[in-house]
């Protein structure tokens, strides 16, 4: 950012801090994909730190799209702008909204779990989540994906954002739509509408770019999943490691596998009941077309601006000290030395170095 004025310097240095505040929480939430899977305290507050980081971000961007600053126009940057600073502050938003349903979600750890051979946890008991939870959980997605959606109507309408920016935000978008439509599906499968959770699952994986039409390909997938396990397990790895805040591709591709491995279950357990009672899967369109709001859990917190105390300030606003005096607070003149009289009396401001020791001329 290349600038001039008090305005411009304090609108780079809260920029600088509010992306300090992303960067934090993405650093302590790549620690829930490490090799050893954390547990469930560990992972609550992981969850709890890098929401912190991303409210105060959202704070901090909002304040800054609102705030009166006179910024020269030539001088302006896109950071400037107010629509970008309202965009950043969505984008914020909606992680920080993501947050809170990946805090109580299990499937996506049973998942990560799996890929630990030393944790067998997942073998003891399968996730639940409650039925009012499950319904909470889609209208929470459902609102990370509006406030996506406008982060990313925001960006891509200055035509000076990074391709790989635009492409983070839709695939954000995509996955909060995907694991609404997940939620749903578990809560339809709760109600005992089996057939209706797998139209919900399928759905969920169109959003995210992937057709899945009909038993056999679902069986086919399956069968593939298990012959390629290894070689695509490795590869998902090393996305989820270099991934942001929920894993490679602001997470499809750790909702894929989410969507997979319930499809599957699901899908078993329907063909494998009396044929009298295995429910037919209805298409998966007007379950998305009747998708309700979505539903808040944050707000913007007001940003409080750092200051400084009387002390500091006054500090500033003292003219610099006197020439005349020792390191240590001794007068020069008592000093017998006068090798250090002369070291010390060439540094009066104003005088260059060599130069001079006597000013004729006041400080101020």
């Amino acid at each position: 950012m290349n600038g001039r004025g008090l305005d411009f310097e304090i609108q780079f240095a809260l920029t600088c801090l509010a992306y300090t505040h992303t960067l934090l929480a993405r650093s302590s939430l790549l620690t829930l994909y490490a090799s050893t899977s954390p547990s469930v305290d560990e992972r609550v507050k992981i969850v709890q730190s890098a929401t912190k980081h991303f409210l105060a971000t959202n704070s901090i961007h909002v304040w800054l799209a609102t705030c009166a600053m006179e910024i020269d126009a030539s001088q302006a940057v896109i950071e400037t702008l107010s629509q970008t600073q309202s965009a950043l502050a969505a984008l914020a938003m909606a992680e920080a909204t993501l947050l809170a349903v990946l805090k109580d979600d299990p499937y996506p750890f049973v998942i990560a779990q799996s890929r630990d051979k030393n944790d067998k946890d997942w073998m003891i008991k399968a996730p639940e989540i409650p039925k009012v939870r499950a319904h909470l959980f889609a209208r929470l997605c459902l609102s990370a994906y509006e406030h996506a959606g406008r982060a990313e109507a925001g960006l891509s309408g200055s035509g000076r954002v990074g391709t790989d920016v635009l492409e983070y935000l839709k695939d954000l978008r995509k996955t909060a739509l995907a694991k609404a439509g997940r939620f749903f599906g578990i809560d339809a499968e709760l109600a005992g509408e089996t057939g209706k959770g797998i139209a919900w699952l399928k759905g969920a994986k169109a959003q995210l770019g992937f057709k899945d039409e009909g038993h056999e390909e679902t069986t086919a997938f399956a069968k593939l999943r298990g012959l390629s396990k290894n070689i695509r397990e490795k590869r998902e790895d090393r996305k989820i490691e270099k991934g942001g805040q929920l894993g490679g591709a602001a997470g499809r591709l750790e909702e894929l596998g989410v969507l997979g491995h319930l499809q599957t279950k699901w899908v078993k357990m329907n063909d494998t009941v009396c044929s009298m009672n295995t429910q037919l899967i209805p298409p998966f369109e007007p379950l998305l077309a009747n998708m309700p709001s979505g539903r808040d859990i944050h707000s913007s917190q007001p940003f409080v601006k750092p200051t400084l105390d009387e002390e500091t300030l006054s500090r500033l606003r003292a003219p610099p000290e006197r020439a005349g005096l020792l390191d240590d607070g001794q007068d020069i003149e008592s000093s017998d030395d006068d090798d250090d009289r002369a070291k010390h009396s060439a540094d009066i401001p104003g005088t260059f170095p060599g130069g001079s020791t006597q000013s004729t001329e006041p400080y101020y």
